[in-house]
């Protein structure tokens, strides 16, 4: 769990900081890494009891962006 837990934040943060652009799509077992590891990062954010400042609901929301970005460049 933690290193896809780690991807999933890296591939948020790029997206979140408009840092990564993805122009081809050359390693898609890498994209389907990192779609899995946003799927479960969304799935622990969700079961988070305390909202702690709607941190985890902006994560979510960024997660999901990510995950719809990265659907876009697929194949």
């Amino acid at each position: 769990m933690g290193r896809q837990w780690h991807l999933a934040l890296m591939v948020v943060g790029a997206f979140a900081g408009g840092g990564l652009a993805v122009t081809a799509v050359a390693d898609e077992p890498q994209l389907a890494q990192a779609l899995s590891a946003l799927n479960d990062a969304s799935g622990f954010l969700a079961q988070t009891s305390d909202n702690k400042g709607g941190h985890p609901q902006k994560a979510i929301a960024l997660i999901a962006q990510a995950e719809a970005q990265i659907r876009a460049v697929s194949p």
